[in-house]
């Protein structure tokens, strides 16, 4: 203990104790302790040496109600504080909680007598609201509403008006018409039915591309209507068209890239192949198609059987999954498709390893595909297209790759090859998962 003494209160006022010369000059934090035993406030200040000058204490009793308070809420006990108010408590201790405010979606004049305390400007008036991600507009918002947006970037909730069932590139009047929940001009005067999109962040489908400059928001668009540089994910032929000035070729799929060191660099979406380039599609699982054994997710690695690539491990009887079963390929026992894999030919949905079957336009043949969008892209070496209503996409190989030329066709090099040539891919490809674990 430093110093101690007692002596009487020479006065106070809203917050201080004064006491005359009971405190030392640089003291801060002893307590002040009545005759009672209780204490009454801690060392504010000190002028002068020790016994000598004047200093004051710091009252706690201005503070007590609201230690008392917090440390009762702590507890799970409420303690009324006034008339309710738009804060998310229980103001009045009455069991309900903003019962006098406006709900989100409801019409308002200030954000003091909403629930969230936000009110706004729509395009359906003023309502109250709370933020979301425009970029996302079925998610985010309470059942019966959607996700919409201002010029920019910011998005906000509120009720759903319209049917939402108007397909990709339909003339529209309002975001709640569209099934993609977005309804926008990209700058030629005609405002239809988009799937939003921020630039250069790789969100458009095959065929597509953004409408806004790097971190904007706006639409995706047919390519071919477009004239400016080409962003991440785009279809680009030289790389002068692209941001980046990086143009990939990639299994058939030429589209602009960026540099990347990691996965963190690259968006949602892409991966970092081996360290250099963002590339399309997650890292897969087993029997996801691959380009490299860096397109394959942990535990997993590429290998090649004729025209079949496909991500794999190693194995015993019990631990492939559905569809697949554990085949000697001599230097390791591996994970081998029983169906047909991603883009190969098919007749029913239950030869699919994707259960999945589809045929497109203008083709006699049938192939394995799977669902896709911006949050559910396809792996490398596949596009995701819009089917013909545009209301959903699927995957399928790039249209360079396929008879007809216009991408919607259905590629025949998708036979499954002999399980014979597996042997010779697979010893290469061991060696670099060995050097993997």
């Amino acid at each position: 203990m430093k110093y101690t003494a007692s002596g009487r209160v020479t006065g106070t006022d809203s917050s201080l104790i004064y006491v005359g010369a009971l405190t030392c000059q640089g003291d801060s934090g002893g307590p002040a302790i009545t005759s009672a035993g209780e204490i009454a406030g801690v060392t504010s200040f000190g002028a002068g040496s020790c016994g000598s000058g004047y200093g004051a204490f710091q009252a706690i009793y201005p503070y007590l109600d609201s230690v008392i308070a917090d440390a009762l809420r702590e507890a799970g006990t409420c303690v009324p504080d006034g008339a309710e108010v738009c804060d998310g408590r229980d103001n009045d201790c009455n069991d309900m909680v903003d019962e006098t405010c406006t709900p989100i979606g409801g019409a308002c004049t200030s954000d003091l007598e909403c629930v969230g305390n936000t009110c706004r400007e729509t395009e359906i008036g003023r309502v109250c609201t709370t933020p979301c991600d425009p970029l996302r507009p079925d998610f985010g918002c309470d059942a019966g509403m959607y996700c919409g947006r201002t010029d920019g970037c910011e998005g906000y909730c509120i009720p759903m008006m319209g049917a939402a069932a108007l397909p990709f590139d339909a003339d529209c009047s309002a975001h709640d018409q569209c099934a993609s929940l977005y309804c926008g001009d990209p700058g030629d005067g005609r405002r239809r039915c988009l799937a939003p999109c921020r630039g250069d962040a790789g969100m458009c489908l095959a065929g597509e591309a953004c409408a806004a400059n790097p971190t904007e928001c706006g639409g995706c668009v047919p390519a071919e209507i477009l004239f400016a540089d080409r962003g991440l994910g785009e279809a680009c032929s030289t790389a002068a068209e692209c941001r980046s000035g990086n143009c990939l070729e990639d299994a058939g799929r030429s589209y602009c890239t960026r540099d990347c060191s990691a996965d963190s660099d690259c968006p949602e979406g892409y991966h970092c192949r081996d360290g250099e380039l963002c590339v399309a599609g997650p890292r897969g699982d087993v029997g996801s198609p691959c380009v490299t054994n860096g397109d394959c997710g942990e535990g997993t690695f590429c290998v090649t059987a004729g025209e079949r690539s496909w991500c794999t491990q190693t194995c015993d009887a019990e631990s492939c999954p559905e569809g697949f079963e554990c085949v000697d390929a001599g230097p390791a026992m591996v994970c081998a498709p029983d169906l047909a894999l991603l883009g190969e030919v098919c007749a029913t949905n239950d030869e699919c390893v994707t259960n999945l079957c589809v045929t497109r336009a203008g083709s006699s043949l049938s192939e394995c595909s799977q669902m896709c969008s911006a949050d559910a892209p396809c792996a490398p070496g596949f596009e995701c297209r819009r089917t013909a209503d545009g209301a959903t996409a699927v995957c399928v190989r790039p249209a360079a790759e396929t008879d007809g030329g216009g991408g919607c066709s259905v590629s025949r090099s998708g036979e499954r090859g002999p399980i014979g040539l597996w042997l010779v891919g697979l010893v290469a490809v061991g060696l670099v998962f060995l050097r993997r674990r």
